[in-house]
């Protein structure tokens, strides 16, 4: 006997929405916080074909539909659980990274060395500064911000 049948993507996003987020900025309006479990980076996360895809790109396709291959959505809210597509920016990988980098002072990069040092976990940090894993990992590992001490 087969199992119930799975429920629509639509409403399996829909219901995993909270409409009534923060408002980080009255020209924005109320982030749509993801309900479900986030990822290390702090960005919702939903299973369609058994893979697992960021949920804010799947809503912004389902209301705005698709963007320009090669572009990334650049969270204007700078709240990586947000979904609301209005908050959503396609933009080019560059502008995407440069913004992200914008939030981070040479103080804060110490800070973040100094506490994994301390054994912080990456995913810790990316969660209190606001930034990806990978961000957190390109900081401890010298890449980027190399010429902070």
């Amino acid at each position: 006997m087969p199992g119930p049948k799975p429920k629509p993507l639509e409403e399996r996003v829909w219901a995993k929405i909270n409409k009534q987020g923060p408002i980080v900025s009255e020209d924005l309006g109320p982030c749509w916080d993801w309900c479900g479990k986030p990822d290390k980076d702090g960005y919702g996360r939903i299973q369609i074909n058994k893979q697992s895809r960021p949920a804010f790109r799947v809503v912004y396709v389902m209301v705005k539909g698709d963007y320009k291959h090669g572009l990334e959505l650049d969270h204007l809210c700078e709240r990586n659980i947000c979904v609301n597509p209005d908050h959503l920016e396609p933009v080019t990988p560059f502008v995407n990274n440069s913004r992200r980098h914008q939030k981070l002072t040479e103080d804060k990069v110490r800070e973040i060395r100094k506490l994994y040092a301390e054994g912080i976990q990456k995913a810790s940090l990316a969660r209190r500064f606001d930034v990806t894993f990978m961000t957190i990992t390109y900081i401890v590992r010298r890449p980027t911000w190399d010429w902070v001490v």
